[in-house]
């Protein structure tokens, strides 16, 4: 099985780099590569406990990434 490293919420104050399996792209959906990823006022507002959001959230959603592949009917991608 594939993994991928994920920056996981684990409570206020808490956060993990882990290893996660790299989840397969439905019908519509996209699956890309992310290059470099870093995190931003809202993730430390959610590590700080002022934004509540579940444990178990991936954070960091400022991403460089690669297309890797689509399911059929997904024509067009947001964002750059």
């Amino acid at each position: 099985m594939k993994t991928m490293r994920a920056h996981v919420f684990q409570g206020v104050g808490r956060s993990s780099i882990e290893r996660l399996p790299i989840p397969a792209p439905g019908p519509g959906e996209a699956l890309v590569q992310v290059t470099l990823t870093t995190i931003c006022g809202t993730d430390l507002h959610i590590v700080r406990g002022e934004y509540p959001v579940k444990p178990g959230l991936i954070i960091g959603h400022e991403r460089r990434r690669r297309h890797r592949g689509t399911r059929w009917r997904c024509h067009r991608l947001r964002g750059r």
